[in-house]
């Protein structure tokens, strides 16, 4: 799985790392939206699209986006993680944890600043 999601983000980096440490199958790669060559790992996908959302691009080019990507990415995750990204992926989860993204995601540069 490939995950583009914003480089120049502090909020971001930190949930990576935190997916990134236990990602034991090393099943996730991150990629970061400003990458040069984001076209080759995200094809159709722009670098305006990938600056608003977090997208996770499965190995068979399923592209998910927002929360539900966050949930994908969680899937990967071994224990407790995996099983919460299957559960909160499903609805009534899923379309609960969309508004919330999005506003998240929206503020994401301020809400670093803050912590």
């Amino acid at each position: 799985m490939k995950v583009i999601y914003d480089g120049d983000c502090p909020v971001c980096a930190s949930l990576k790392e935190f997916a990134e440490k236990r990602n034991d199958r090393e099943s996730i790669k991150f990629i970061p939206y400003q990458a040069k060559n984001l076209a080759k790992h995200a094809p159709g996908l722009t670098q305006e699209q990938t600056s608003q959302a977090l997208y996770a691009i499965s190995d068979r080019g399923i592209q998910s986006r927002g929360a539900r990507a966050v949930f994908e990415v969680m899937k990967q995750l071994p224990g407790f993680w995996g099983a919460a990204g299957r559960i909160l992926s499903l609805p009534p989860f899923v379309w609960l944890a969309n508004p919330v993204y999005t506003l998240v995601a929206k503020h994401r540069h301020k809400i670093s600043n803050r912590l």
